[in-house]
């Protein structure tokens, strides 16, 4: 064995993926976030001890593999989209404009387009949601965007 994969292996073993990992990313994003809005201190000190406590209570409580599990899907997700808008760019189109420029109806659609591939991706398996629930939803809300179709254009 190289030295890497035995580097990637105690790391392993130490739990830096399961915990240390993301404890650290919780404790960047929850910082960030505090210290831009500054909502509960303008003393950095003091986010920084807020940031500390709920990272860990938040790794505490997914015991770590919720956050390996959920975070390897999102990056499916994500390359999927991003495989989505690639293609739109190799076919001449930008992705805004490809919606008639409108902003509102491309997020729209870059969000249909983060569910199927997350539920294509088998993300439904990691809720326990089975596929009649899934389908009776889509159903839902295809008759809601029906109706609200219908609704805009009868005015």
């Amino acid at each position: 064995m190289s030295v890497v994969s035995t580097a990637f292996q105690n790391l392993e073993r130490l739990g830096f993926y399961d915990y240390i990992f993301p404890w650290l990313l919780f404790l960047a994003l929850i910082f960030g976030i505090l210290q831009s809005k500054k909502v509960i201190s303008e003393e950095v000190s003091v986010n920084g001890v807020i940031s500390i406590v709920l990272s860990f209570l938040i790794v505490f409580i997914g015991k770590g593999i919720f956050y390996t599990k959920i975070f390897g899907l999102l990056g499916v997700v994500l390359a999927g989209v991003l495989v989505g808008i690639i293609v739109l760019g190799a076919a001449g189109y930008d992705f805004v404009d490809a919606f008639f420029g409108n902003k509102a109806l491309a997020g729209v659609v870059l969000g249909i387009m983060m569910i199927l591939v997350f539920i294509s991706a088998g993300g439904l398996e990691f809720f326990r949601i089975s596929s009649d629930i899934v389908a009776t939803i889509l159903m839902l809300v295809l008759m809601i965007g029906a109706v609200a179709f219908l609704g805009a254009t009868a005015k």
